[in-house]
Order: C-alpha cells, then sequence, then structure tokens
C-alpha cells in the first residue's frame, strides 16, 4: 500500500473558475476571480504569475504544445501568454467571453451573443456566427468544436442548427423544455 502526498498549493487570492493539468502531470494552469492566471509546477508549488487582466479569468488553456497560455477574462480580453516570455499579447473581444477552446494555432470563443475564430498567429478575428438579433431563438447559441455549426434552441422546443455554408436544419421532437444541449467531439 502506498500513501499518496497531498500538495496544497496557495496563491490565488479569490476563487478559482478553472484548472487544466499538462499532458505529463508537472504542471497545472489555473484561471482565477482574483485577475490573474497561474501555472503552478506540482513538485515544488510554486507558481509563475500571469497578470494583464482587469476582471474576473474565467478561461485558462494551453495550447497544443503546452508553451503558450491563453486566458480570457470578463473585461473582454483574450490574453496570449508564452510562458518562458514575460508579457501577453491582448486580444480583444470587447463583451465578456463565456468559452474559448484552443485548436492548435485557432482560437474559438463565445460570447453572450457570438462566436469568432481567432489566429493566434496573425491576431485576426474571423465572426463565424451571431445570434444577437434571432427572433425566433432564446437568445442562446451553442457552436460545434470545430466553429462550422451553430445549435439555437428556440421557444417551441424545436432546435435550429446553422452550417457556415448557410444551410439550416430545424430539429423538432422535443414535447418539454430542453435542459442540455451538446455536439460531438467530430461536430456531426
Amino acid at each position: 500500500l502506498q500513501t499518496l502526498a497531498t500538495r496544497y498549493l496557495r496563491g490565488h487570492t479569490d476563487a478559482i473558475y478553472t484548472v487544466q493539468w499538462t499532458r505529463d502531470g508537472r504542471r497545472i494552469l489555473s484561471a482565477s476571480d482574483d485577475s490573474t492566471v497561474r501555472v503552478w509546477t506540482v513538485a515544488d508549488g510554486t507558481s509563475q504569475v500571469l497578470r494583464g487582466h482587469d476582471d474576473d479569468v474565467y478561461r485558462a488553456r494551453f495550447s497544443n504544445d503546452e508553451r503558450q497560455v491563453v486566458s480570457n477574462s470578463l473585461d473582454g480580453s483574450i490574453r496570449v501568454w508564452v510562458i518562458e516570455q514575460p508579457g501577453a499579447r491582448a486580444l480583444v473581444e470587447g463583451t465578456p467571453i463565456e468559452n474559448l477552446e484552443v485548436d492548435g494555432t485557432l482560437l474559438r470563443t463565445k460570447t453572450t451573443t457570438e462566436t469568432a475564430r481567432w489566429n493566434l498567429t496573425s491576431g485576426h478575428r474571423e465572426p463565424l456566427f451571431s445570434w444577437a438579433a434571432d427572433t425566433n431563438g432564446l437568445g442562446l447559441g451553442f457552436p460545434s468544436p470545430d466553429g462550422e455549426k451553430l445549435l439555437v434552441p428556440a421557444a417551441d422546443w424545436s432546435l435550429e442548427v446553422r452550417d457556415r455554408t448557410g444551410k439550416s436544419l430545424t430539429l423538432r421532437g422535443h414535447k418539454t423544455p430542453i435542459s442540455h444541449i451538446e455536439f460531438s467531439k467530430d461536430s456531426k
């Protein structure tokens, strides 16, 4: 029987929203209500503090190679940090970001009314979908993992699946409110 050691990682001064392990289990990334992101070294409990946001940091994700961190804040900004270098590059959405996903050099963001794709190398932003002006929807939009489709629930319990090619499909069949929506990982 092996006894497992417990290590407390202390440093954030407010609630922690998200955490992510590196693939090798040696580091942890955390995003906090204290406006900071931390990259923790599990072996000794130390952390590198990434500062620059002006409000709660809701999400932080490692890039695929785990040499960069992407974070988003209620201040409406995205920050791209190169872990071994000081400072960060800021990309501005302008409104609070609810979710972000990193896929190689691409970053997909979701706000309360739209979804966009950022090229982390060039800093170029490509709008994908907006549901702000929808009259039939419930004010919600759920982008697919690849960013090519958007699911919009309607008040009549139907679901509209929009495609970036302009095609749309309405799914009907629910007789009561829909409590959860999720795309498959392959977005199909």
